[in-house]
């Protein structure tokens, strides 16, 4: 977990901005998971949730769901593997889990899926 007091505290160039927070720096974020591993299979979970961004030093761009915007948002990960060899691995895994919809500039991709196969020389 990570807590940002950012405030501008001075600006010659725009006054109006003291006091503000900095633009595209969240006040809160926060990641959180988990791994297990039974025999040849592997599973973990990771949460992540981050605050609201500005993009104006002034912060009145308090828009949500549209473009241009840092919305807050919480998304999952999820993935599934299995050790075929002591060399071989093959794995499963979503991003977004939840299939949440949020801005991050423009609009972030949905549910994606991922099959993996990795080898270890």
């Amino acid at each position: 977990m990570t807590l940002t007091d950012s405030e501008i505290t001075e600006n010659t160039a725009n006054p109006a901005s003291v006091g503000k927070e900095l633009t595209r720096v969240p006040r809160i974020m926060v990641n959180l998971g988990g791994d297990f591993e039974k025999g040849p299979f592997t599973f973990s979970l990771v949460g992540r949730y981050r605050g609201k961004q500005y993009t104006t030093d002034t912060n009145t761009d308090t828009s949500s769901n549209v473009y241009g915007v840092y919305d807050d948002y919480f998304t999952s990960d999820a993935k599934a593997a299995f050790k075929l060899t002591s060399k071989a691995k093959i794995a499963f895994s979503v991003t977004n889990l939840l299939d949440r919809e949020y801005y991050s500039c423009s609009l972030a991709p949905g549910r994606c899926w991922f099959t993996e196969l990795a080898l270890t020389f």
